[in-house]
């Protein structure tokens, strides 16, 4: 592991260690911003759900549909935000990343379910997050 890497892990753990001492509603509003900071990005990102949460954008969680890993798998192409990142390059590149620090498209990781109940889902995130 490089030092650069360790440094910035540590840096971070100092940053998230600051909230140990957090008030609930410190807590509270920092998950609401985060939140509201995701789901915009969602609904301007994606064309699935902009469709999917049409008329529901500011309601809370608990009133939204529920998002089956079917549905991902099906709208895949237009759920993901990036729009870089198509479900057959990602089944492609699936069988020849071998694990460790292997990023698809230089990018992202990348995680399967088994497909014991269907068709798998795959699911992507970038390092950072």
């Amino acid at each position: 592991m490089s030092t650069q890497i360790i440094l910035k892990v540590l840096a971070l753990r100092h940053r998230l260690r600051q909230r140990d001492r957090w008030t609930r509603r410190q807590l509270e509003e920092h998950q609401g911003g985060a939140l509201h900071r995701l789901r915009e990005h969602a609904y301007a990102r994606s064309s699935f759900y902009g469709r999917f949460h049409r008329g529901l954008t500011d309601r809370p969680l608990g009133d939204l549909p529920v998002l089956t890993k079917e549905m991902v798998m099906e709208h895949f192409d237009e759920l993901v935000t990036d729009p870089t990142v198509r479900l057959a390059d990602v089944e492609a590149n699936l069988a020849t990343l071998s694990g460790g620090d292997d990023l698809f498209g230089g990018r992202y990781r990348v995680a399967s379910t088994s497909g014991s109940t269907g068709r798998r889902g795959l699911f992507l995130w970038d390092p950072g997050e």
